[in-house]
């Protein structure tokens, strides 16, 4: 998976970004999608986001009922193709109510209702994962500015699997 990863490392590494998710809907399954909650802890202002995948007919009106919001169950939702139609109905009352609770939270209601869902992690978690450091994941690749082998500088970068 860290080789699916793009730039985030060198973004990261060199810069201090922490890149977010972008476009994380699946066309045409609803609802599937990254939803934002709380930081995981007061004092930090990383966003958090979990992934909820309801796409299975039972899955979402389980889904409703476990936000509180079995006013979008029924006739109208019954089927993924309703669900499409309502698409952004659907995706902001779980919108509301994840942006409300952390992560841990959220994962708790998801499994107690039988709902894949899973957090996102970010590339800071990610970079400082002692899984990760243990298997010697990533490393820093030196980069060159000038002939002299002791100009330049070095970059975070996923090792070849």
């Amino acid at each position: 998976m860290l080789n699916l990863t793009e730039g985030i490392f060198p973004e990261y590494d060199r810069k201090g970004v922490v890149r977010g998710p972008s476009g994380s809907s699946v066309t045409g399954i609803v609802p599937t999608n990254a939803y934002p909650c709380l930081p995981a802890t007061p004092s930090s202002t990383d966003p958090t986001y979990i992934i909820i995948g309801a796409n299975a007919d039972s899955m979402y009106t389980r889904l409703m009922e476990a936000i509180g919001r079995p006013d979008l169950t029924g006739e109208q939702y019954k089927h993924n193709s309703h669900r499409v139609a309502r698409q952004r109905e659907i995706e902001d009352a779980i919108a509301g109510w994840t942006r409300t609770r952390r992560a841990e939270e959220v994962l708790g209601v998801m499994r107690g209702a039988g709902v894949p869902a899973g957090r996102v992690v970010s590339v800071r978690e990610i970079v400082q994962n002692e899984h990760v450091i243990a298997r010697g994941a990533l490393e820093d690749v030196p980069v060159r500015a000038g002939r002299d082998a002791g100009e330049g500088w070095t970059v975070k970068m996923p090792r070849p699997a």
